[in-house]
């Protein structure tokens, strides 16, 4: 009987168990059929630095691109180590204060996955605490990218909708305005409360007809989009003309629910289609930019011009040595000329692709050559932290070469103001070298060097090699494209190397010509002074925004016993005639920044209608001293300002 009983107790025992397994069997199976249907992965881990793992389940490896026996434990990375590092503190911070006050922790934060891309992931967990100490942290994260995307897109379209510079305005079926952007609100002066439940009819003007608006409505109530210009009406009643586009929306079965329309403010672009039909006709149009153009680029070349064949006339009554006086003169001489043949280089550059330019073929000493262009701007080059350098690479018998000095000059002048122009310390080279057959000019600088993808159109028309420096650099854009035409006119060609932030190297090649004969040379530069001597008598204004042509004025006028004032603008020019009463005289600048000379002219008219006012002009164009006698000048006198010329001016006016 005992052992009866003892068998009864064991079966009994024996089939609890089973139950009990197969109850555990079963809540396995359901909580891995629940893991196995959630999006995102479950987890346990330590609470410790990097969280280390200790199970997980779920779509781990299609989250991360790693196993997830790879972070168990930390056996090959911790998962620490996989949340974007600008992520990391704001992670730690949540789930630590979480677990300080035994909660849950819901977060969303970046993950770098195996392969290197960005997931966003929703994770949310919990502490599991022993005796009141935490020894896990029991978690589920999910991928929630797609999610962000798509909420970063909507929060794009709607941020460009309202940010839009043109109109936007959504109204339902029936045309009741639903939606107004900021543009339209700020175009219209209507609120957006003030809009939102009216229909775009409180913008009619009156100007269209009934006709036109069902046209209108007929063509979107067949589905169809519908554009147009509408003569609408602000709130303050003023009139506005708006280039307006609306569509319908339809849902899922095609039906309309709302309409949306876009509209751009074209009334002032309407105003310029006006003036421009008022206007005479196209050619007028033409012409006067064409003198305009050629007006600018005239005063550009003349003025810098003005100041050095000004100085020409200076020093020839100065005390200085023959050989210091013939010196000085031929380097500022032939600079202004070379200048002065610029003006007629540019305007003819349209006869380059023509054909039509004509070549003047000299004997050139290639040596002399070199000294001139490094005496002429050593000066210039000196104001930089930047030395000029000569590099002769021909035999002595080669120096002398046969070809169109004024287009030689102008390729190097181009290529040395650029350099000047791109380079504040280091160097810059000018120099030849004979291979066979040709003769190759360069100028090499330490500047700021040309990007890759602007070297194909450096010597395009009107293109300067960097874009996107943030103080403009002046000049046509011209430059390049000119040495690249008398290059090509003489027989050679133009190239250049250049590294960006370490300097360019321009190269320009001409076919090697035996001379005709040996050039006169270029006595070399002496040392020596200016004396200006100078009295006080009548005070003189001189308006004026270059300085070299200012400074070529007042040696004139000091030597002759005149006071001189600088003004650099008009401004300046009414300011200081207002406080000195004491001016006789005022030279006049037509051609200043802040106010011009003409604008200045009619200004100081207005307080004193006697002072005597002579225009200096560089424009040298056709109706030039009409228009500065209209504004008021007692006379006229156009650059280069010849000595004599002024001071007889100032002593008959």
């Amino acid at each position: 009987m005992g052992t009866s009983g003892y068998k009864s107790n064991t079966s009994e025992s024996s089939g609890k168990q089973d139950l009990y397994s197969d109850k555990l069997m079963n809540e396995k199976d359901f909580i891995q059929n629940l893991v196995g249907n959630l999006s995102g992965f479950v987890y346990r881990c330590n609470n410790d630095k990097d969280w280390t793992m200790l199970h997980i389940e779920g779509p781990f490896k299609s989250l991360t691109g790693y196993n997830k026996y790879d972070v168990i434990s930390n056996h090959k990375i911790s998962f620490a180590s996989l949340i974007h590092e600008d992520d990391r503190e704001y992670v730690t911070k949540n789930v630590n204060d979480a677990l300080e006050k035994s909660s849950r922790f819901t977060i969303e934060y970046r993950i770098i996955t195996r392969d290197g891309s960005v997931k966003w992931v929703w994770e949310r967990g919990v502490g599991v605490y022993r005796d009141g100490e935490i020894k896990y942290i029991d978690g589920i994260m999910e991928d929630i990218t797609q999610k962000y995307s798509a909420e970063a897109q909507i929060k794009l379209l709607s941020r460009s909708v309202e940010q839009s510079p043109v109109s936007v305005v959504i109204t339902d079926k029936d045309g009741v305005i639903e939606y107004v952007n900021n543009a339209f609100t700020n175009v219209t002066g209507f609120g957006k409360k003030e809009a939102i439940g009216q229909t775009p009819a409180i913008l009619k003007s009156g100007h269209q007809g009934q006709q036109f608006y069902q046209e209108m409505w007929e063509t979107l109530l067949r589905g169809e989009e519908w554009s147009g210009e509408i003569l609408n009406k602000r709130k303050d009643g003023t009139t506005l003309w708006e280039e307006v586009m609306v569509s319908p929306i339809k849902n899922d079965k095609g039906d309309i629910t709302h309409f949306v329309g876009v509209k751009e403010d074209i009334t002032e672009k309407k105003q310029m289609i006006d003036d421009l039909v008022d206007a005479k006709d196209k050619a007028e149009e033409s012409d006067r930019l064409k003198s305009s153009f050629l007006a600018n680029m005239s005063h550009e070349i003349r003025t810098p011009m003005n100041g050095i064949l000004g100085f020409l006339d200076v020093l020839q009554n100065e005390d200085l040595s023959d050989a210091q006086r013939k010196h000085y003169l031929s380097i500022v001489r032939e600079g202004g000329n070379r200048l002065l043949s610029t003006i007629n280089d540019i305007i003819e550059i349209s006869r380059l692709e023509a054909g039509q330019v004509t070549l003047n073929e000299t004997s050139i000493d290639v040596n002399d050559l070199l000294l001139y262009f490094r005496d002429f701007y050593s000066n210039e080059v000196a104001k930089k932290d930047v030395t000029f350098e000569i590099s002769n690479q021909v035999k002595a018998k080669s120096n002398i070469i046969v070809t169109d000095k004024t287009k030689l000059e102008s390729i190097l002048t181009n290529f040395v103001k650029n350099a000047i122009k791109f380079t504040s310390k280091g160097f810059i080279e000018i120099g030849v070298y004979s291979p066979p057959g040709k003769i190759v000019f360069y100028v090499k600088d330490s500047g700021i060097g040309i990007p890759e993808k602007r070297k194909k159109a450096i010597f395009d028309r009107f293109v300067q090699a960097d874009l996107d420096i943030t103080k403009p650099h002046e000049g046509s854009g011209l430059g390049l494209s000119i040495a690249r035409g008398y290059a090509q006119l003489l027989g050679g060609n133009v190239w250049l190397e250049s590294e960006e932030d370490k300097g360019s190297t321009f190269f320009f090649s001409l076919p090697f010509k035996t001379a005709l004969e040996q050039p006169k040379k270029v006595p070399e530069k002496e040392n020596g002074h200016d004396v200006i001597t100078g009295g006080k008598n009548k005070l003189v204004l001189v308006a004026e925004d270059e300085e070299n042509s200012y400074l070529f004025l007042k040696i004139v006028l000091t030597n002759h016993n005149y006071r001189v004032l600088w003004a650099r603008n008009g401004s300046e020019a009414i300011k200081y005639c207002q406080e000195n009463h004491d001016i006789s005289y005022i030279l006049m600048d037509m051609k200043m920044p802040v106010m011009d000379g003409y604008a200045a002219t009619r200004k100081i008219r207005e307080f004193n209608p006697d002072i005597p006012i002579i225009a200096q002009t560089a424009y040298a164009l056709s109706g030039d001293r009409q228009k500065a006698l209209e504004a008021g000048c007692n006379n006229y006198i156009h650059k280069p300002i010849k000595k004599d010329k002024l001071l007889k001016l100032l002593e008959n006016i």
